[in-house]
């Protein structure tokens, strides 16, 4: 089961998983570093433009010069289509699905028109590379065929992010032309929804990457944990949140310091292009530069407030403004702000001067600026949905976990050693005198299997094997060791086999597991009493909650393959939690490396409380099998002590002269009738009983009538059994004593014995 063909396959996955993760958690960072800078590009009236970066929301007009496009389906006159269509197809199955026929794109060159002045938007080419962005502006179903179409046409309002080339003019307005192909730090946009919108949109992604990655990254630990085998869960759980934790730490930090330092520095850039384009202006007209302090009042006094400068200048210091407000805006937020603080970025000069009627307009810009957040409700959806199925996948992985802790906490017992409740054995499996099942595909003699037969429908990828029968059967066998067998009833175990057989048959496939005649067997499972054999134990399931596992791979392979299961529905209880938790701060529009760092903390920490009470309820549970045990020798001293007094009676009569021997008897019948508290006590009382047997029998060499008593017969017949009853007791209570003992010694359940005073437990020995 765990063969090197898996791990090696566990080895690919590790490194595939690491390598993606990497790659979509920078995708993820770099995303959020992309709709900040956005957020930095000051939504700006088209006269207030500077070179560079730019955002601009205005109205469509045509060319003058070309002829509109024309949209494939409808013929609308057009500056961008995008046209789709699509056939519907149904498979054998009865399933759809929609087919692709064609998507065209056309785009063309524009222009914009708004409040303020006119630009020109050049496309190139069909407009690859730009993100076009809108909604469906057609859309209808003819029979098996569907047609959609999304078009942006003159007079409609479009939201621009693009580069911006200005050219002044000696005595008009600057001419300016916006374009997609020069790089700088901005996504080229064309859209018909809001600025907050396309942010929104980009958050999404960079939320959708770095879950992607960091799920990725606890899929590789897991991987690793099975290539390597290792079977701890807290080791896994640990590992887990430090690397996923230390991965945000580190690309959030990056994401952060970048942030800041483009922030800063394009302020900075933004506030000399400004000084060096109003000295331009300034300049045609023979004015100096007054400084940034003076040259409100100085534009007042020059132009008209009509005037294309006047309102050139004014619109740049309010741009500045704003710009300045937003870098605040983005660094006020804890790690940004201490981070600005240390490195000398936490403000920037104050440039714009702005008098009181500039700042009331600069403000209520700053009012209508709309927090980046996520609004898809789609995913909202899905978090809530995310939040559930953590809830489910940790209940599965701690009770994968929980069996895996019982196999790991269970020492193996002897046939004749079992006591009433939860047992493990190993043996081989052996048959019942006239009982046995015949595998349906290979006709061998076993006591479980599980046949199901298959039919294939379909071809070619649309194939599929759809199921016909799924029969399980299980009979009673016995488990033999070298000490004797105990009966195990297989109905309603779970059997994990590594005997599989298939057979085809035309379209049919028929696949038979099976636990067969002589198989090692490895079985966990209660021990409860036989209803048809009373005075007998057996193993069965009596309850469907009780864990029952019956097996011939090794107890090493079923732990470890327990283990991978709960370390898988585990991983993807993180995956949803933090799905959940990155959504949650993305409603909220938190996006800074701290909200993640603390997104990435939640599911681990609350998976490793849970693991630690796990470790707890194992102590409990060890401490709890020991006393059991231990109760059980004290019911056998017990019988033992009623044996004696039987015996009392009847050797009065024959060894009247045996003062000695009957005032020892007289002794160990008191001591006996009182209750055992200690192992210590237990053996003491265990040491004399047998050299008063050994006594007594030396004794009843000289009254062969003593000896032949029925009651004298009874009583050495009963203890020799009982003896051998005890011995298997006693080594079962050792087991668990030092099962206990060792834990409460191991990290890390050292650290749970100190917090909660558990207390070592003493073994049971009966050498002198």
């Amino acid at each position: 089961m765990h063969s090197l063909l898996y791990r090696a396959v566990a080895g690919i996955v590790m490194v595939v998983s690491f390598y993606f993760a990497i790659q979509l958690s920078q995708s993820g960072f770099k995303t959020i570093q992309d709709f900040r800078q956005l957020e930095r590009i000051v939504p700006s009236p088209i006269l207030g433009v500077l070179s560079g970066e730019a955002q601009v929301e205005a109205y469509v007009e045509a060319p003058p010069d070309k002829p509109l496009l024309r949209s494939t389906k409808q013929k609308v006159p057009s500056v961008y289509f995008r046209y789709l269509k699509e056939r519907q197809e149904t498979d054998s199955e009865g399933k759809t699905r929609w087919v692709t026929e064609a998507d065209i794109t056309r785009a063309m060159s524009f222009e914009l028109q708004d409040h303020s002045s006119s630009a020109s938007v050049l496309i190139a080419g069909n407009g690859g590379g730009i993100r076009w962005s809108m909604p469906a502006s057609y859309s209808e179903r003819q029979g098996d065929y569907r047609y959609t179409e999304w078009r942006i046409e003159p007079g409609q309002s479009v939201l621009i992010y693009g580069w911006a080339e200005v050219t002044l003019n000696s005595d008009s307005e600057p001419s300016i032309h916006f374009r997609f192909d020069r790089e700088g730090r901005y996504l080229p946009i064309i859209s018909k929804f809001s600025a907050a919108e396309e942010r929104g949109s980009l958050g999404t992604d960079a939320i959708l990457h770095i879950w992607g990655g960091v799920s990725l990254y606890a899929l590789a630990i897991c991987a690793s944990m099975y290539l390597f085998q290792i079977h701890r869960l807290l080791a896994y759980l640990s590992i887990m949140t430090c690397v996923t934790s230390a991965a945000l730490l580190g690309y959030g930090y990056t994401s952060m310091s970048t942030n800041v330092q483009a922030g800063a520095a394009y302020v900075s850039e933004k506030q000399r292009q400004a000084e060096s384009e109003i000295q331009a202006i300034l300049g045609a007209g023979e004015v100096f530069w007054p400084g940034w302090e003076n040259l409100g009042q100085l534009v007042s006094h020059r132009y008209r407030e009509s005037s294309w400068k006047a309102q050139r200048i004014t619109e740049i210091r309010l741009n500045l403004f704003y710009l300045d407000q937003m870098y605040r805006m983005q660094i006020a937020q804890f790690p940004e702000n201490a981070y600005a603080s240390l490195s000398g970025h936490k403000t920037t000069p104050q440039v714009a001067y702005l008098n009181e009627q500039e700042r009331h307009v600069a403000e209520g810009r700053l009012a209508n600026y709309e927090k980046t957040s996520v609004k898809e409700t789609r995913y909202l959806f899905m978090a809530g949905g995310g939040f559930v199925l953590f809830i489910v996948l940790a209940y599965f992985g701690f009770r994968y976990a929980k069996v895996k802790r019982m196999i790991e906490n269970i020492p193996t017992s002897k046939t004749k050693g079992v006591a009433f409740g939860t047992v493990e054995l190993k043996g081989n499996v052996g048959l019942i005198e006239g009982h046995s099942l015949l595998g349906p595909v290979t006709f061998s003699k076993c006591v479980w299997y599980r046949y199901l037969v298959q039919e294939k429908r379909g071809s070619g990828k649309r194939s599929k094997w759809v199921t016909l029968t799924d029969d399980t059967k299980g009979i009673r066998f016995y488990c033999e060791d070298s000490e004797g067998e105990l009966l195990i009833d297989a109905s309603d175990a779970e059997v994990i086999t590594r005997h599989k057989k298939v057979r085809r048959s035309g379209d049919k496939r028929y696949t038979e597991w099976a636990l067969n005649d002589g198989d090692a067997i490895y079985a966990l499972g209660q021990a409860s009493v036989d209803p048809v054999r009373p005075d007998h134990l057996f193993l069965n399931k009596p309850r469907s909650t009780d864990t029952f596992i019956l097996s011939n791979y090794s107890e090493r392979d079923i732990m470890i393959r327990k283990a991978t299961k709960a370390m898988l529905s585990l991983l993807f209880a993180f995956s949803s939690i933090f799905f959940f938790a990155t959504f949650l701060n993305g409603v909220n529009g938190q996006f800074s490396a701290f909200d993640y760092f603390v997104s990435g903390l939640i599911g681990p920490v609350f998976l490793i409380a849970f693991t630690i009470v796990l470790h707890y309820n194992d102590i409990v549970f060890l401490k709890q099998r020991a006393s059991r045990n231990w109760a059980n020798i004290q019911v056998a001293l017990k019988k033992r002590a009623d044996l004696f007094k039987q015996l009392e009676r009847v050797v009065r009569r024959y060894l009247q002269h045996e003062k000695a021997l009957l005032q020892e008897l007289a002794e160990l019948r008191t001591r006996s009738s009182k209750r055992v508290k200690t192992s210590g006590q237990a053996a003491k009382q265990i040491q004399s009983e047998q050299r008063f047997v050994k006594a007594l029998n030396v004794k009843l060499e000289a009254y062969p009538d003593l000896k032949a008593d029925e009651v004298v017969q009874e009583f050495f017949d009963t203890m020799t059994a009982m003896e051998n009853e005890i011995a298997l007791m006693r080594h079962g209570f050792n087991d668990a004593v030092r099962e206990y003992n060792t834990r409460i010694q191991s990290f890390p359940d050292v650290l749970l014995t100190r917090i909660f005073k558990f207390k070592q437990l003493t073994l049971l020995s009966f050498d002198k």
